[in-house]
């Protein structure tokens, strides 16, 4: 169970970053 939890915690923090990472991209363009 601790480890399912952690991997949506972990795609969480990824998808969480690549928000991140377009939102910069959006500003560049």
């Amino acid at each position: 169970m601790d480890l399912l939890f952690n991997d949506v915690l972990r795609l969480g923090q990824v998808m969480h970053v690549e928000d991140k990472a377009s939102a910069l991209v959006d500003g560049w363009n």
